[in-house]
């Protein structure tokens, strides 16, 4: 955190998004000869033939096995799937679980004190366990014969984890005879690049168009290893006037901005979600529109706070009424929890706010920090906003507001 002056000039950001980026390219590029391992049960969708297939010239960063394939084997979209919840555990070095779906997180949590992964696990399927039915789970720890059984009692259609503890896989195998079971290796996990000055030389990702092109760029390097990479002073000069975020973001706001922001650049964009003691509460990702993902990450973390409640409660509710139906006010939504869960949340968006109005939107539900790239026009307007309201009147607390320098769209 910085002390006394504040004040970190951001108005250069604004460049990033109009200098073109160099790099070295080789005029003919070749795709590694590729050698076929086997076939899937599919592609992305049943009428969609699926095969896997691996460099002849290099052996796989972090290989995903199969040990089970129950209900046909894998598809495609299964190792898809885990390959994407490697990529969301893997800067985490404390016990991590997620559950995917279509490739993206709608369930996260991290150890902060000494839970255990089955806690973990708990707390995560709690915090979304209508979008955690069927899902994928990944761990960046060995699974637990206790985790296993606990899983098996809902719907999980795969597992992953670097191990399993004597008796997991039987346990999972006896209550989901369906269950595709990976394994992979915890070195691997670490050795894939994913901060700047990681080894990536030569790795590069390829997209086939269907007009029969193929896009290639470098793979996404953060520069945000730690919440000190967070710039937490932004400052923008607009005519002669100064605009300074007023306040560094507290210890445990400086500890879910980070998860935030490495968990955000994981959904699609434009996306933006709610975190709050290193568990994830909502995202509102794949919008055209920033404020519109602002409100539906709102919507989903008090719409999934009251379904969690209502299992806790009484876990044949849900069975008699039904899951937390959509169209309800958040007023509607708050007053059968009896409580706020968004209070003293954080936010992150992967593209900056071109307007003041994400943040306004957020504070009425409480929640005190944001982290997002920055280089909009109207940052100025972004900062203005965490000590003023839409109206002009001043916040009783001033909000946190941090920016990155580096965007985190993923299509």
């Amino acid at each position: 955190m910085k002390s006394e002056p504040r004040g970190t000039d951001i108005e250069y950001l604004k460049g990033m998004y109009r200098t073109p980026v160099e790099h070295n390219w080789l005029t003919k590029l070749g795709r590694p000869t590729l050698h076929f391992i086997g076939a899937l049960k599919y592609g992305p969708n049943p009428h969609q033939a699926g095969a896997e297939f691996e460099s002849e010239d290099s052996s796989p960063i972090c290989p995903i096995t199969e040990i089970y394939g129950g209900k046909g084997g894998a598809s495609e979209q299964n190792i898809d799937d885990v390959a994407n919840g490697l990529m969301v555990v893997r800067p985490f070095t404390r016990p991590s679980v997620t559950i995917i779906k279509h490739l993206g997180p709608c369930a996260f949590a991290t150890q902060r004190k000494d839970e255990s992964l089955n806690d973990l696990y708990t707390s995560a399927r709690m915090s979304n366990p209508k979008s955690a039915f069927g899902g994928i789970v990944v761990l960046n720890r060995p699974m637990t014969r206790e985790l296993a059984e606990n899983m098996g009692d809902t719907f999980i259609d795969v597992a992953a984890a670097p191990d399993f503890e004597a008796g997991a896989i039987d346990a999972l195998k006896a209550k989901r005879k369906n269950i595709r079971i990976f394994e992979y290796p915890a070195d691997g996990l670490q050795a894939i690049p994913m901060f700047v000055n990681e080894a990536a030389e030569g790795v590069y990702e390829f997209t086939s168009l269907p007009t029969g092109e193929t896009l290639v760029h470098t793979p996404y390097l953060t520069n945000i290893r730690t919440s000190e990479d967070l710039i937490t002073d932004p400052m923008i000069v607009r005519a002669c006037e100064r605009y300074i975020v007023a306040r560094d973001p507290t210890l445990e706001e400086s500890k879910d901005l980070l998860d935030a922001w490495w968990l955000v650049r994981r959904l699609r964009s434009n996306a933006t979600l709610v975190y709050k003691n290193g568990t994830l509460l909502g995202t509102g990702a794949g919008q055209y529109d920033r404020s519109g993902g602002v409100e539906l990450a709102i919507t989903l973390a008090l719409q999934t706070a009251l379904d969690g409640k209502k299992l806790r409660e009484d876990p044949d509710r849900v069975a008699r009424e039904g899951w937390t139906r959509g169209g309800s006010s958040w007023k509607d939504l708050l007053d059968p929890l009896g409580y706020n869960p968004l209070e003293g949340a954080v936010l992150a968006s992967d593209g900056f706010f071109p307007f003041r109005d994400s943040i306004d939107i957020a504070a009425k539900m409480g929640i005190t920090a944001f982290v997002q790239p920055g280089g909009s026009e109207k940052d100025y307007e972004s900062i203005l906003a965490t000590v003023t309201d839409e109206n002009g009147r001043e916040r009783k607390e001033p909000l946190s507001l941090c920016v990155t320098g580096e965007r985190g769209f993923r299509h």
